[in-house]
């Protein structure tokens, strides 16, 4: 085979038809969720380098539970360890890191790894 052999490889190898068939199921997938696939807008409350500069005065591993932000990017990587997942996003600034735990999203936690 070529390359590593990994998904990225087998994704490669897929039709643009299966490609928009793959998808479209993801998108039916978020809108049996009960969710809008393709939102018609989202208006981020900071950008990467904002949030960093807004929270720098947290210790590691603290959170302000009183916080509420909306941030936006391109999901580079995502990592599941079961109960725990981290994804990597990056914006027009800079790079920022999600840590998802099931215990505190519950039901919410399994489309995060889904899509």
């Amino acid at each position: 085979g070529k390359g590593g052999g990994g998904s990225g490889a087998a994704e490669a190898e897929l039709s643009e038809s299966e490609i928009f068939r793959v998808r479209l199921d993801k998108a039916q997938a978020v809108a049996a969720g009960g969710h809008t696939p393709y939102a018609y807008s989202f208006a981020p409350t900071h950008s990467s380098a904002a949030f960093a500069e807004a929270f720098d005065s947290l210790s590691p591993g603290a959170e302000d539970a009183s916080a509420e932000v909306a941030l936006c990017g391109r999901v580079m990587t995502k990592r599941s360890f079961g109960k725990l997942a981290f994804f990597t996003v990056q914006d027009g600034e800079g790079t920022f890191q999600l840590y998802l735990d099931k215990k505190r999203l519950g039901a919410a936690f399994r489309p995060f790894l889904d899509a």
